[in-house]
Order: structure tokens, then C-alpha cells, then sequence
């Protein structure tokens, strides 16, 4: 297909918003009725709610009060296929001659607060792949982006599946990167300076705003780990492309956090497996198993 042909398959929308829902209806709901009270004056915007949840009849109400409303569109996956793999499977439904100018993967425990977050994302200029906006924690205050501004060693990576891997371990990580968090929460909303955009390695999961380019050049949502391997996995794969992740504090969200992911064994056993898949792909000497050790 030469270029000019290219262009002329494109969507016409400039920004289309994944919601994935699983088992928080509340929360999608209040996402959407935040999503269509933005202003949308020059910009074209399409809302699907990817529900992972085929079995649980919980968004019947939710679909039934948008019925009539054309920019919100529901797609209920064959079974629960995870985070990004819900927002793959909208993705290629929409085939890749029909990608808007950006695409936004949500959480549903996401909240709106600015009219203006659509038309700050449609006006942006694509010299970035990925925009990582100001997620503010509603718990502690605390904004979770950059998510990582450097990429960590192969030591660190290989550290944190082991960590994972014990219970005992895991336990005590958690309550001390919830520690460190609230500390850093009140030190963030009394001392903190302005926060200015930058080129960081990788953003925040909860809400990540993917340009076209992106995927034109070859990037995709198809992580090879069912949840919390999604930052790593775009991180590294801009990092593959030559692609740049950018923070961009003028676009801000707030964030209600884990409202479908409380910690749990299986939550644990996600986290476990996702350590071991970008420790696997991205950083293991070789290609070596988990266990064998970095070199």
C-alpha cells in the first residue's frame, strides 16, 4: 500500500478510549459519564469498554444507559484475557487501517477531573510513541508517573523475580513499597517541585496514551504475560523501535487504585509470572531459565 493510499485508510478519530473492565462496573461507569462530560469541540472520540468478565452479567446496566449514546461501544472477550490482552483484542478488531491518532488503555478505577484531557491529547505533537500523563494516586496523593525514568540493571530484574517468587519476601516488599509510598505521598504534596515533561523509560500501566506511530512502526499490546508485565513490555519495546516514552504532567488523571486487583495468592502469582516474562525476554544473559543467575 503506497503512503498516500496509507493515509486515506486512517481513522478520522482522534482519540479512541480503551476501557478494560473486569467485575467494577461502578467504576467503568463513572470512567464513561467522566469521558462524554470532556470537551470534545475538535476532537473525535470513541469509547469501547473491553469486558472481561463473559460470565458476570454486572455491566447490563451500564450498557443499557449508554444504549443510544454512538461514541460508547461495548465488546465482551470470550473469556478473562488480561489487562492488555482485552485492549489487543478491541485493537485488532479495529484493524490497523483504522487506528485513530491515539489510543488510550484504561483502567476503570480511573477518573477524569480536567474537561480538557481529550483535547490536550488530540492536540499533542507525535514526537513521542507513548505519552505517560500525571496519575495521581486518590489514596496518597502521589503521582505514579514516570514509572521508571532509567531502565534497571539485569540484577535488579533477576532480584525482583526472586522476590517474587517467596511468599515471605513478596510480603515484606509490599509493605515497605506501601511504607515508602505514603512517605513519599506527603513529601510530594508539601515539597515537591513543578513537575516538567521528559523522556523517561517507562510509564504508568493505569492509563497509557499510545500514538499511531506506535503501532505503524510496529508495536503492539500482545505481552506475553497475562497482568503487570504491561510497563515493562512497552518500555522495552520502544526501547526495540527507537521510540520514545514522554511524561507529560499537563495531562493529568486520578487513580482509585486495585479496585480489581486487591492482593491476593493469584495476585501473586501474576506478579510472579509477569517478573519472569520480562526478566526472560528483556533481560536474561542468553535467553538463560529463572534461577540460573545473571552473569
Amino acid at each position: 500500500m503506497c503512503k498516500a493510499d496509507k493515509e486515506k485508510s486512517r481513522s478520522d478519530l482522534d482519540v479512541v478510549m480503551i476501557i478494560v473492565n473486569y467485575k467494577s462496573a461502578s467504576a467503568t461507569s463513572q470512567l464513561i459519564a467522566d469521558a462524554l462530560q470532556q470537551d470534545q469541540t475538535t476532537c473525535k472520540v470513541s469509547i469501547i469498554v473491553a469486558d472481561n468478565d463473559p460470565i458476570n452479567v454486572g455491566l447490563d446496566g451500564v450498557q443499557t444507559k449508554y444504549r443510544e449514546n454512538s461514541s460508547v461501544h461495548f465488546e465482551t472477550m470470550p473469556e478473562n484475557l488480561g489487562y492488555f490482552g482485552a485492549a489487543n483484542h478491541v485493537l485488532n478488531h479495529l484493524g490497523e487501517n483504522h487506528l485513530p491518532k491515539w489510543v488510550i488503555v484504561s483502567n476503570a478505577d480511573i477518573r477524569l477531573p480536567r474537561k480538557d484531557t481529550f483535547l490536550r491529547i488530540a492536540k499533542s505533537v507525535s514526537r513521542c510513541a507513548v505519552i505517560a500523563p500525571r496519575i495521581l494516586s486518590k489514596q496518597v496523593g502521589l503521582d505514579q508517573n514516570p514509572f521508571q525514568r532509567k531502565r534497571p540493571s539485569v540484577f535488579r530484574m533477576y532480584l525482583n523475580c526472586m522476590i517474587s517468587r517467596s511468599g515471605i519476601l513478596y510480603r515484606l516488599r509490599e509493605i515497605q513499597y506501601e511504607a515508602t509510598r505514603k512517605i513519599r505521598g506527603l513529601w510530594a504534596q508539601r515539597f515537591q517541585p513543578a513537575a516538567r515533561s521528559e523522556v523517561v523509560y517507562a510509564p504508568h500501566g493505569a492509563f497509557m496514551i499510545f500514538a499511531r506511530e506506535y503501532f505503524e512502526r510496529g508495536g503492539t499490546l500482545d505481552v506475553g504475560a497475562f497482568l503487570f508485565a504491561e510497563e515493562g513490555f512497552v518500555a522495552e519495546t520502544c526501547r526495540k523501535l527507537g521510540l520514545d516514552v514522554l511524561y507529560d504532567p499537563t495531562i493529568e488523571v486520578l487513580h482509585d487504585e486495585h479496585v480489581s486487583t486487591r492482593h491476593n495468592a493469584a495476585i501473586r502469582g501474576f506478579h510472579t509470572s509477569a517478573a519472569d516474562y520480562i526478566y526472560r525476554e528483556f533481560f536474561a544473559p542468553e535467553k538463560k531459565p529463572i534461577g540460573s543467575g545473571p552473569t
